[in-house]
């Protein structure tokens, strides 16, 4: 209940905020608990990499195309101080809806999420697809690295790129083709198993969200 709570708290909050300031300090309470979940320092580091392919446009557009006050130090750039802050406002806010969104899914364990599935009338069509999906990410990223380490040992690399990257999507249809029928004839024995590991939905950590939800609900509220 409380985690449910929590989880609609999330998505007020990513929706309804607008303001540099309070928008900030929930996202250094999203890195606190995700650090509670056990979210590691190399987790951070691959999410901020990701991130940062978002925030450099966003800055770049921002930045040059904003009327205002150019920056003049250290030198000149033929870029607007309002830009550069609006920009810094929209990575800012679209790191909260990135942590947001982890944390929401990491608030309940990968058993926890299934007995929802269950329990819910429609979204039980999806659990296939989640199956599915789960295999696929586990035998593409092994794929992928592979074919990374052989791309980059290649002496006309960038002229075979197309060719490799053709392959590994062909790689990739003939692997989720794989996958699928293998689910489907092994459906009944997939469903015994959580059958046998349904869990009821409790958490040791319900007190970090409650006092978190109390929390963002004051810097949402107050600030």
């Amino acid at each position: 209940m409380i985690r449910g709570i929590f989880i609609i708290s999330l998505m007020i909050w990513v929706i309804a905020l607008n303001e540099f300031l309070p928008t900030f300090l929930l996202c250094l309470m999203c890195f606190y608990i995700l650090h509670i979940q056990g979210f590691t320092r190399v987790n951070f580091l691959r999410s901020f990499y990701a991130l940062t392919w978002l925030f450099l446009p966003i800055f770049i557009f921002h930045g040059f195309f904003t009327p205002g006050i150019m920056v003049q130090y250290p030198f000149y750039l033929p870029v607007s101080e309002e830009g550069l802050l609006r920009a810094l406002h929209l990575s800012i806010h679209l790191g909260l809806v990135f942590f947001a969104a982890l944390i929401a899914f990491r608030v309940f364990s990968k058993a926890e999420w299934f007995t929802i599935l269950d329990r819910t009338k429609y979204a039980s069509d999806l659990k296939p697809y989640v199956y599915l999906i789960a295999a696929l990410r586990i035998e593409m990223m092994q794929v992928l690295q592979c074919r990374k380490k052989e791309w980059l040992e290649m002496e006309d690399r960038w002229f075979q790129l197309p060719q490799v990257l053709f392959f590994i999507i062909h790689n990739m249809i003939s692997q989720a083709k794989e996958q699928a029928f293998r689910l489907w004839t092994g459906w009944d024995l997939v469903m015994r198993e959580v059958e046998r590991g349904a869990v009821v939905l409790s958490s040791t950590k319900c007190h970090l969200y409650w006092v978190s939800m109390m929390l963002g609900w004051a810097i949402f509220c107050l600030i």
